[in-house]
């Protein structure tokens, strides 16, 4: 009895600063929980909905767009979380007219799930009710994951806004952080972004996510944009070519089966220097991220018509 009496005063106090660390840092504002909220509101309204990873986060201003626009991509979200957000709302995108599908070298064969981003799908379970992990802790109990319990510490002694989106979804330009050596930063992110074995499995996968899309915007007459956005040329040196034809396949094929999808190619654009990048495979938000924006919605208003 004395033993477990001792046990119990060693672990208790443990036990309960672990459980406040949870509790706090769910309360923590953050891009997921602001987007839903948004979304849930505000579906209605908007005409140009933007999904995607990184690339659009950085990529898409929709203060650009002469229509309403809204940026709903999250850090390394992949088509399998852009095609649960599109399905959760598609019910309220009453106003909707295009949809934004970026599509870039990685997308055809990436998951987040299974990757070393997995630490991030929780969001999804937590901020968005999405049910597909919810009898699995790791995505339902923050402190649970390594990198999300040293946050949730880190909050309880130094609270912290977790948002770094604006109103209407886009990363704030505050935080960009601007790589210098553009050389070095194409060769760590392309690096990063081939992979050595090719899971067509996955990219069967993924094309099925983007066709059920596809076939709900066509139901509703709701124009498809697919976009690979611009890169810096040390990245597209040293992306596995492979793996670049297989997504310019994967592209090309959609909007060739499909008549309400338009395939824009950005990948090697002339019009994008050093200038407007923040790394080698991200814009710079609030340079080379509203060059884009404002050639996208020229090609939106003259309806894909040079």
């Amino acid at each position: 009895m004395k033993k477990f009496l001792l046990k119990s005063t060693l672990i208790l106090p443990i036990v309960v600063f672990l459980v406040i660390c949870e509790y706090k840092y769910r309360a923590v504002d953050n891009d997921y929980r602001y987007k839903n909220k948004w979304l849930t509101e505000n579906a209605s309204t908007i005409q140009v909905l933007s999904l995607g990873s990184s690339h659009t986060y950085y990529g898409i201003r929709p203060a650009e767009f002469t229509l309403k626009t809204f940026n709903a991509s999250h850090m390394a979200q992949d088509l399998h979380y852009d095609k649960f957000i599109f399905d959760k709302f598609y019910d309220g995108l009453t106003s909707l007219k295009y949809l934004i599908l970026p599509i870039s070298c990685f997308s055809p064969f990436y998951d987040l799930d299974s990757s070393s981003e997995a630490w991030r799908a929780h969001s999804y379970s937590m901020y968005y009710d999405c049910h597909e992990h919810q009898s699995e802790p790791l995505y339902n109990v923050k402190i649970f994951n390594y990198i999300q319990f040293k946050r949730a510490v880190r909050n309880l002694f130094h609270p912290y806004n977790d948002r770094i989106c604006l109103a209407l979804g886009e990363r704030d330009g505050r935080y960009d952080v601007i790589e210098q050596d553009l050389e070095k930063s194409g060769q760590i992110h392309a690096k990063t972004h081939s992979f050595a074995v090719l899971n067509w499995e996955l990219y069967d996968t993924n094309r099925q996510h983007a066709e059920e899309m596809i076939q709900r915007c066509y139901d509703r007459n709701i124009k498809v944009i697919l976009l690979t956005t611009p890169v810096y040329a040390t990245y597209r040196k040293h992306i596995r070519k492979e793996q670049l034809d297989a997504m310019f396949a994967f592209c090309d094929s959609l909007e060739t089966k499909y008549d309400n999808v338009t395939y824009l190619n950005f990948w090697d654009d002339p019009r994008f220097d050093k200038n407007d990048f923040a790394d080698a495979n991200h814009l710079s938000c609030d340079i080379g991220g509203v060059k884009l924006s404002r050639i996208l919605n020229d090609c939106i208003m003259s309806d894909f018509n040079p």
